[in-house]
């Protein structure tokens, strides 16, 4: 649930946070890959996160999770991306959100309703309460997603902080790929 948020989070700062020199094409977001950060016990949200394809602009995901503490406006995000290119994965950008909470409900609002009710959270909103959730067959609709972006595959490491203790981690590979002049972008 939150990797998927986590998700919306570094979509927009990849196409709005960058520097000039990097191509900015149209294009459409897919998310390759999500996996545990090393040593995973350590953080106070645990989860299992499976993907597959529903079509082809959506993939589905079911997850398990286990949150230890309440999740609410106290914590903020920090991520560091990088570029896969020849000879490994380049540093591409850090950035950070002071209130992780408040990013969700201003980029993702109506996504992460969608996802915590699925998870039977009753209201859909935060906070969340320490416990353990299930979400099957979220659709993930990369139409949500800004269209425009730096071309290319990154992997990502993303952290919810309280100050400077990471509380959740999660390791994503993500590409955006631009539409050719003849391919038409579904998300229109």
């Amino acid at each position: 649930m939150f990797s998927l948020l986590l998700f919306y989070f570094i979509c927009g700062n990849n196409a709005f946070g960058i520097s000039a020199d990097k191509m900015i094409a149209k294009g459409k977001w897919s998310i390759q890959a999500i996996e545990k950060c090393p040593e995973p016990e350590q953080y106070y949200l645990q989860y299992e996160v499976s993907k597959r394809k529903l079509t082809r602009m959506k993939d589905g995901f079911d997850a398990d999770f286990q949150l230890a503490i309440t999740m609410d406006e106290t914590f903020s995000m920090h991520a560091e991306m990088c570029q896969f290119v020849d000879g490994g994965c380049k540093p591409f950008q850090e950035f950070d959100e002071d209130c992780f909470v408040c990013f969700i409900n201003k980029y993702a609002e109506s996504n992460a309703k969608k996802l915590l009710s699925m998870a039977d959270i009753d209201p859909p909103e935060f906070p969340v309460a320490p416990g353990e959730y299930a979400v099957t067959g979220y659709d993930f609709d990369y139409c949500e997603l800004p269209q425009d972006g730096v071309v290319g595959t990154f992997g990502v490491t993303g952290y919810v902080m309280n100050g400077s203790e990471a509380l959740f981690c999660c390791y994503m590979i993500a590409e955006f790929v631009e539409l050719d002049e003849d391919e038409s972008n579904e998300c229109v």
